[in-house]
């Protein structure tokens, strides 16, 4: 999915949050444990904050306002 410029930059902003960090927050106990295993030396204290995701009730969205709204033109909802 990333390019290998984009892959190179962001191991080099996470090994550098990974050294300097005193906290960070992870979505899910998985990125807890991948970063562990990817940065075993890292002192950061790790702090997950599990999260959902849920969508409004979409049966009372007004389809046609919402196209001009977003000029999303005639696409097939």
């Amino acid at each position: 999915m990333f390019t290998q410029e984009q892959l190179k930059n962001r191991k080099r902003v996470y090994g550098r949050i990974a050294r300097t960090a005193k906290h960070i927050v992870l979505s899910s106990q998985d990125a807890s444990r991948d970063f562990k295993r990817f940065y075993p030396q890292s002192q950061a204290i790790r702090h997950v904050l599990n999260f959902a995701v849920t969508h409004p009730d979409h049966q009372d969205v007004d389809i046609e306002s919402l196209r001009l709204e977003y000029k999303l033109g005639d696409l097939p909802f």
